[in-house]
Formats: C-alpha cells, sequence, structure tokens
C-alpha cells in the first residue's frame, strides 16, 4: 500500500486519458465511461418550470400515461416473445421427431440392405455352386442329348 502513495478522492482526466490512449494502442476493449456531468443534468434543468399546481397535475398525468403505455407495450412484447418462444420449442421438438423418424428409417434401409447383400452373396454361392466342374446340372443336359 505504501508502493502506491496517498490515495487521492478522485482519478485525474489525464490519468484516465492515458490509460484509454494506452489500451487502444495495445488492442485492448476499453469501454468509455460517460463522465457524470453528461449523465447528471445541470440542476437548472433540474427545477421546475410550473407555475401553477394544475400545469403540474397536468404534466404528472401526461407523464404517467406515457409510461402506462410503454408498460403496456412492454407486456405486449414480452408475450410476443415468449410465443414465439413457445413456438421455437414446439419447432425444435418437431425437428427432434423428425430427425429420429429419419434415423429409424436410415437404420431399417441399412439392415434391409444388410440382408439383400446377404441373399445376394448366397444367391451367388449357389449359382457358383451349379456351375462348378462337379455339378449335376451339366450331367443333366448331357444325358438328355
Amino acid at each position: 500500500m505504501n508502493q502506491l502513495g496517498k490515495r487521492l478522492g478522485g482519478v485525474s482526466e489525464l490519468y484516465t486519458k492515458w490509460v484509454i490512449t494506452r489500451a487502444t494502442t495495445l488492442g485492448i476493449h476499453y469501454p468509455l465511461q460517460r463522465p457524470l456531468s453528461s449523465i447528471i443534468p445541470a440542476p437548472s434543468s433540474l427545477s421546475s418550470s410550473f407555475e401553477t399546481k394544475e400545469e403540474f397535475k397536468e404534466q404528472l398525468l401526461k407523464l404517467t400515461r406515457e409510461r402506462d403505455d410503454w408498460q403496456t407495450r412492454c407486456k405486449i412484447a414480452e408475450l410476443e416473445n415468449e410465443t414465439l418462444k413457445g413456438e421455437i420449442e414446439m419447432k425444435d421438438h418437431q425437428l427432434l421427431s423428425q430427425r429420429r423418424l429419419i434415423d429409424e428409417k436410415n437404420l431399417l434401409l441399412q439392415q434391409k440392405d444388410a440382408l439383400l447383400m446377404g441373399d445376394t452373396k448366397r444367391r451367388k454361392r449357389n449359382m457358383d455352386m451349379f456351375s462348378g466342374p462337379l455339378s449335376d446340372s451339366k450331367d443333366l443336359s448331357a444325358s438328355d442329348v
């Protein structure tokens, strides 16, 4: 702690600018923070310019309606968002079901192909057996002549 020196109440602007410049030259993302003066409005703009209580009530009613309108819009957007999430979930479920069905059909096709290949090999072996030098089929054809 002693190595850092006295702790000041605020950070100097020069140091902040140096840190930002150094971060950008090194290619490090540095989120820029707005100074408090740009966030907090000046005191003169905070003071009300209402001359009567009625003007204040009108402005309050207007702002209340605007707030309620934004809340309604927000609720509508949230409902739409939930509806879309539900639709996405249903589509995902449909896609999963279709993928399972496709996988089952592919498995059945592979089994069918394996059976057909086995049957083809068996036929070929049988044909080879009958066309060999010791086959009975040649003897039958020779005795008929």
